[in-house]
């Protein structure tokens, strides 16, 4: 496909085609570029074309000479045609596209918050820095992450986005333009992966003018002509003779023509001497440089497959004059010059902010408090309270600013600051972070727990102290105690947390929250084992079953419980028959002593223990009865 439409044209059609093409930085710097052009030449004469020369004007910035020659030139043929081919330097871009993707002045640099909605007022900046009138035309694959919201009507050319394909065409400049265009886009990215802004492709076009600068002058050359001498000696002045040159050009490509004719025999008559006006002007006989006098002629157009007439040369002469004649040819070509130009702006990569926020609640209960777990409180009991915020990097962007918010419910002592540690998890190793990175408040700032208290820890400054932003799988772990002050039976007490994440202090934080908020449920601590003790006839007489009822009406089990019991002298223990069997039987001065260790009794349960006695003379039954409190 011919880069000028040739439909219906003949002659001599020359192109000067020039082409600009590399790959700009997003910021607009030129990562490659190169201009070059290529004469081409379209032979549409009706035969070919000996001894094209080309005479060129401003090839300062090509690596052109000044004269082209080209011996043949052959009949163009669908999509052959004669070309040659030039460097060009030390010229500039054209047209200029610059993409602003227009992040609002809180993310002053690309990046996206996860399942955050960023609004981009994208902005479009052409500018055409040559002279003369350009259409312009570029698109762009949106990424998934990015959504027009508004397609608005340009003022020039056509604005569309079909299936993701944001496509700018028919964009006219005049000479020196310099428009915008913006368009209102969405960027929402649903997973921390970081993506491409989309790479932009934009091509220009335009005509009548050269990057170069280069025009040419003249085009010289033979195409399809004949021509012949017509001498005509007058009737009424022998031996003067009016000369004609006849031109037939039958090419298809208008030429000028002029005539150097040498006169071998005879004279040039002047007007004055009695010739008739030549047309152009006679050099006389020059020893060492002109044998003959000549005469050339003006130049003389003869249009496509048409003859001309040049003369009348008068010469006077007895015999029949004797000419050489040589027939110069210009080429009235047709001149076509296009500009055309080839871009493509690299993406820019949109790191994501993301991150887990975990928080760790631990109570430390005190020995003699048995049965609550580490999520359960002592009703009205202080207890220290182990907590861990946990804060990770799992986001594709860096993150160099962490404000993390804890709440600390009332009924609670607040940590002092100086009892705060902050550490960095990096990889496998752990380290504190400098004191100068943190800023540690509380608010209010005293240590009343009827009041609910904020805690904030923020973190900045990393990159410049460690030379390296929190990365992706990086942690801050924030370690503290804290202690319950009179928590009330029956409440449960919910431990919020919260942290802001930013990629540095001036960029718009992504606030992350607990999945799961941890809480701790209040429950009475009384402990509470009631004693009862019966004795029943046993199945043989004069024997006797104690049954002790151990029962747990406290809030809290007991665990590993001592029960002591006393067999008076007047009774004989039956050990077999025990159940469950004691743990010690210890002889003592007025009877036996036996210990029994109940492994575990449950909040409002019972325990029981049986043992059979028999009575030896003198027993009382009243004596079986009495409680033991060690």
């Amino acid at each position: 496909m011919s880069i000028i439409d040739l439909t219906e044209k003949e002659g001599l059609i020359i192109l000067i085609y020039e082409k600009q093409e590399g790959t700009l930085l997003h910021e607009g710097k030129e990562e490659k570029f190169d201009s070059n052009g290529q004469i081409i030449i379209y032979n549409k004469t009706g035969a070919p074309v000996y001894d094209l020369e080309l005479s060129l004007d401003n090839i300062e910035k090509t690596s052109l000479d000044k004269k082209l020659l080209v011996n043949y030139v052959p009949e163009y043929q669908e999509g052959k045609a004669t070309s040659i081919a030039y460097a060009i330097t030390d010229v500039p871009i054209v047209i200029k596209l610059e993409e602003d993707l227009g992040f609002p002045p809180d993310i002053p640099k690309p990046m996206a918050l996860k399942d955050v909605d960023v609004p981009l007022n994208t902005r479009y900046k052409v500018i055409n820095y040559w002279r003369g009138r350009f259409k312009l035309a570029m698109e762009k694959l949106l990424p998934n992450q990015i959504r027009a919201e508004e397609i608005p009507t340009p003022e020039r050319g056509t604005l569309t986005v079909d299936d993701g394909q944001l496509t700018w065409s028919d964009v006219e400049l005049d000479s020196g333009d310099k428009i915008e265009q913006y368009i209102k886009l969405v960027l929402r990215a649903e997973t921390p992966d970081e993506f491409r802004s989309g790479v932009i492709k934009y091509t220009y076009r335009g005509e009548e003018s050269t990057v170069s600068g280069i025009e040419i002058k003249d085009v010289r050359g033979v195409v399809k002509t004949r021509y012949y001498i017509d001498k005509l000696e007058r009737p009424e002045q022998r031996g003067v003779w009016d000369i004609y040159i006849i031109v037939e050009n039958q090419s298809k490509a208008p030429i000028q023509v002029s005539a150097e004719a040498e006169v071998i025999i005879g004279t040039i008559l002047s007007p004055e001497e009695g010739g008739k006006e030549i047309p152009g002007v006679i050099e006389k006989r020059m020893p060492g440089r002109r044998d003959f006098d000549t005469v050339i002629t003006e130049y003389t157009v003869v249009k496509p497959e048409s003859t001309i007439k040049i003369g009348p040369i008068t010469i006077k002469s007895d015999e029949e004059p004797k000419l050489s004649v040589e027939i110069k040819t210009r080429i009235l070509a047709e001149i076509y010059k296009v500009i055309e130009g080839i871009f493509e702006i690299k993406d820019v990569r949109i790191p994501v902010v993301w991150g887990k926020i975990t928080k760790e609640v631990k109570v430390l209960h005190p020995p003699y408090i048995k049965g609550l777990t580490e999520q359960q409180l002592a009703g009205h009991l202080e207890e220290p309270i182990d907590v861990t915020v946990k804060v990770q990097n799992l986001g594709s962007a860096s993150v160099d600013r962490i404000l993390i918010k804890d709440t600390i419910p009332a009924d609670f002592k607040p940590p002092r600051p100086i009892d705060i540690k902050v550490s960095l998890l990096k990889g496998e190793g752990e380290l504190d972070v400098p004191t100068e990175l943190t800023r540690i408040n509380t608010e209010p700032s005293d240590q009343d727990p009827s009041m609910e208290h904020l805690l904030t820890v923020e973190l900045y400054g990393f990159f410049n102290t460690f030379g390296e932003s929190i990365i992706k799988g990086d942690a801050i772990i924030l370690r503290y105690k804290m202690a319950s002050a009179d928590p009330k039976p029956g409440t449960t007490y919910r431990l919020p947390a919260e942290a802001d994440i930013s990629m540095t202090a001036e960029t718009k934080p992504l606030t992350i929250k607990l999945e799961e908020v941890p809480a701790l449920e209040t429950l009475e601590a009384v402990r509470k084992i009631i004693k009862i003790k019966e004795v029943l006839p046993a199945e043989e007489e004069g024997e006797y079953v104690v049954v002790a009822i151990l029962k747990n009406d406290g809030d809290l089990p007991e665990y590993n419980y001592e029960f002591y019991d006393k067999i008076p002298m007047t009774f004989e223990y039956v050990e077999e028959r025990a159940e469950p069997a004691p743990e010690s039987i210890d002889e003592m001065r007025d009877g036996l002593l036996l210990k029994w260790v109940i492994p575990e009794i449950p909040a409002k349960q019972e325990v029981k223990i049986k043992y059979v006695v028999r009575g030896r003379s003198g027993h009382r039954v009243s004596d079986l009865k009495k409680i033991l409190e060690r």
